[in-house]
């Protein structure tokens, strides 16, 4: 049965891991004895199981340790900075439309009689003519 996609497979991992219950340990078991492909998965696990094991006790070097902790910082520095300076910006934002909107007029506003085009003292002034003979006040 040298096949990999035989259908036991998927749970070789899990009977590696011992995720697996005392019934199906044993179909499991019964299977591997059977079928070289899942023996070799089962094989290839218990390798790389092997190699981490060793590989635990193996410590970074100071240097390197102390550079990531200084990555690691330095990134969360960095979020923290755009994070305030987002904030910063929306408060800008909001305070200078807030100024906008509640900031006194300069401009007295006039009455509606004043707004007319016609006046005795606009007879004279040649943009005034041109808008008037335009907009069809003469």
């Amino acid at each position: 049965m040298e096949n990999s996609s035989c259908e036991f497979r998927p749970r070789i991992c899990a009977l590696h891991d011992d995720e697996v219950s005392a019934p199906e340990r044993k179909l499991l078991e019964a299977h591997v004895a059977l079928c070289p492909a899942c023996a070799n998965e089962l094989r290839q696990l218990q390798a790389l199981a092997r190699l981490f094991a060793k590989s635990r006790n193996t410590l970074a070097p100071r240097s390197i340790l102390a550079r990531l902790k200084w990555e690691i910082a330095w990134k969360d520095g960095l979020k923290l900075a755009r994070t305030l300076s987002i904030a910063a910006a929306v408060i800008f934002a909001a305070c200078t439309v807030w100024i906008w909107y509640n900031q006194p007029s300069n401009t007295p506003e006039l009455p509606a009689s004043s707004l007319s085009l016609r006046s005795d003292s606009d007879g004279d002034d040649p943009v005034v003519q041109v808008m008037m003979r335009e907009y069809g006040h003469d």
